[in-house]
């Protein structure tokens, strides 16, 4: 037999495999593609697949099962660029991403897609929007237009059916093996190693399947009664000192003097210092680096680990959705508290207009219930408006309250291109031009946050009243910052400080972001929830953690055994805004629709017969409109309202006009 005969021979006898080898193919090239946006680097990838060849492979196995679904399909070569673009798709969001925040793309991302639209402009420029929609429309019609050029091809059944059982058999069998060995880890501590460690495809499936808190092996309502008998929970007494408690989530804010080779013009956060000088204070460990704002602030207001969670999990888009759960606000209430939340950003961002009704808070006063918000040279409001609507909601009511503010301006992206006025301190010690540019950004929006820190703790200081203030940071800015980069702390570290009028030891102590609202809890002389109970009396124990995750499955996933069989919270009938809108009159002229009133902001939107209508936003005391004329008003039919939307038009809150 000659050369030419064998092959022949060779491709005669491979030809029926020729969808499968291109299956193959294409599953190598897109595993490395992700491994290449993943590290932001060519050399990188490949020495992950030489240094790493076992789970290269297993990444692999991964991309190759999802890419083997377009085997059974006619159209089998659309159906595998259609699957394979997904996979790229990722990847590119992925260094996208994590150009913008330490944090990867992970599968829960995709569930806060609806809020990512409102930050879009801030992070990309519009011709990067531009170039996106673009990237995604020339895809959809390569895929139409191939869908209708290419002709069916015959599907051999056999062939498709192995190689979805092979692939299963990889993944599974490796998943397996390398948990059993160790390889990969059951959790991960920290993500962005994780992404690097052990691939974007592992990472990235493991946030899509890893939901929720698994069942701890020795779980039973026995086991959850002895816990409760340990830490002796009881409802707690009515106290007779009662404290305001203003509890204010700083973002992206730190002490950056805390960086070994920087320098600054002059400190940026002068009165953070003195109030760490003076008061109670430490660092505290959060969940999250660069990013993750919502999960802080469920440690926070939770007591729970996120550390029992699913991989990159944001419980405001998962459990919380559609159930309760204890928090300080819940507790306070038993004490007679009313509860506040504050944010100056939108009120859809994690969805927090309805999942704070699950955490117990009265009112969310959201940045479309403020007025004369000023915003910075990026478009986040400016911190300063908090003061005023942190002074509002204690005055509110007659009540002790709890409010919980939370800041944006500080928030990135960071802009590493000279724009407008960046701020009069100065940096020193950076490596480039572009660097030193985001961080001068960066030092001098923490100086306004700061500004913002003093003015409050001024205010409540002539307070009659008793109070606890707290100022924290969420988490470290996405400026690539390592652990070696600091004289204190790491990369999980911000600090807390404690501003209080009630005589209490100047105390220093390190905690866990879970830990925080016992700790205040304790300051106020309030020992109410089994998670209050539990980090209050039990955190020396050797059983804590392990208590912590069982209760935490307990009250979320199962029996209530807790709560004596039954959920315990109700969700509140939270109100948007803690000062009432008014309508009180409405005029109609030549010009058009008058309406008058009382705490109108920018967001607000006349309404007329449930339709919107273009607004001018006149003052906090007037809207009007001129696509209403003289001859079609009819008040006696006519339906006018006031309503409050976010800039991407999602409906908040309405107040009708009592005629």
């Amino acid at each position: 037999m000659n050369k030419n005969d064998m092959k022949m021979k060779g491709i005669l006898y491979l030809a029926p495999y020729r969808s499968l080898l291109i299956t193959l193919a294409s599953a190598f090239g897109v595993t490395f593609f992700t491994e290449i946006t993943n590290r932001r680097s060519l050399i990188d990838a490949f020495v992950f697949l030489f240094t790493r060849p076992h789970l290269f492979f297993f990444n692999f196995s991964i991309i190759f099962f999802t890419l083997s679904i377009s085997l059974f399909f006619k159209k089998r070569k659309v159906w595998l660029l259609f699957l394979s673009l997904l996979w790229i798709a990722f990847g590119i969001t992925d260094f996208i991403m994590r150009c913008f925040r330490v944090t990867p793309f992970a599968a829960t991302d995709l569930g806060l897609l609806e809020s990512v639209w409102s930050v879009m402009l801030i992070y990309l420029e519009i011709w990067q929007m531009i170039l996106i929609v673009a990237a995604i429309l020339i895809a959809v019609a390569i895929l139409i237009y191939l869908a209708k050029k290419l002709k069916n091809e015959k599907v051999d059944y056999k062939i498709a059916a192995c190689s979805i059982l092979a692939s299963i058999l990889m993944v599974f069998g490796l998943s397996t093996a390398y948990h059993h060995t160790g390889v990969v880890p059951d959790h991960f501590a920290n993500l962005p190693d994780a992404y690097e460690g052990h691939g974007f495809a592992y990472c990235f499936t493991v946030g899509l399947f890893d939901r929720g808190i698994d069942k701890p092996d020795d779980y039973s309502r026995e086991n959850v009664d002895e816990i409760l008998n340990s830490i002796g929970v009881t409802v707690g007494d009515q106290q007779k000192t009662k404290p305001n408690i203003i509890i204010v989530q700083l973002e992206s804010f730190f002490d950056v003097n805390y960086l070994k080779d920087i320098s600054f013009s002059k400190n940026p956060v002068p009165n953070f210092t003195a109030l760490k000088e003076k008061y109670s204070n430490g660092f505290l460990s959060v969940p999250s680096i660069g990013s993750g704002t919502a999960n802080t602030e469920f440690e926070i207001l939770t007591g729970m680990n996120l550390e029992y969670f699913g991989t990159a999990e944001y419980p405001y888009k998962t459990i919380l959705q559609d159930n309760t759960c204890e928090t300080i606000a819940y507790n306070l209430r038993e004490q007679g508290y009313t509860s506040h939340a504050i944010h100056n950003h939108t009120g859809t961002f994690y969805d927090r207009n309805t999942v704070y009704a699950n955490l117990g808070f009265d009112t969310f006063t959201s940045v479309e219930y403020m007025d004369n918000v000023r915003r910075n040279l990026i478009g986040w409001a400016k911190d300063e408006v908090l003061t005023d609507e942190i002074i509002a909601a204690l005055n509110s009511t007659a009540s002790q309250d709890l409010v919980y503010a939370i800041s944006v301006q500080a928030h990135g992206r960071y802009p590493r291109e000279s724009e407008e006025y960046l701020g009069s301190i100065e940096v020193y010690g950076t490596e480039d031009e572009g660097e030193n540019t985001a961080y001068k950004y960066f030092v001098n929006q923490l100086s306004e946050t700061d500004k913002f820190i003093g003015a409050l703790a001024e205010k409540l200081s002539k307070s009659s009243e008793p109070y606890i203030l707290v100022f924290f940071g969420d988490h470290l800015p996405s400026l690539e910052i390592e652990d070696d980069d600091l004289t204190a702390g790491d990369l999980y570290s911000t600090e807390y400080v404690i501003v209080s009028n009630l005589e209490k030891e100047r105390r220093i102590k390190d905690l866990e972001s879970y830990q925080l609202s016992a700790y205040i809890m304790e300051l106020a002389n309030f020992s109410n929830g089994i998670f209050t109970k539990l980090h209050q009396t039990y955190s020396k124990s050797e059983n804590y953690q392990n208590a912590l995750e069982m209760l935490e499955y307990d009250v979320l996933y199962g029996d209530y055994g807790a709560y004596n069989g039954k959920q315990k919270y109700l969700p509140t009938q939270i109100k948007m805004g803690v000062r009432d809108i008014e309508i009180d009159d409405i005029k109609i002229d030549e010009e058009g629709l008058t309406v008058t009133g009382n705490n109108f902001t920018e967001f607000s939107v006349i309404t007329i017969d449930g339709k919107r209508v273009k607004t001018q936003f006149v003052s906090k005391y007037c809207l009007k409109t001129a696509e209403v004329e003289i001859d079609e008003y009819d008040e006696t039919s006519r339906i006018i309202a006031v309503s409050q939307y976010t800039k991407n038009g999602e409906f908040l809150s309405m107040v009708e006009y009592k005629k």
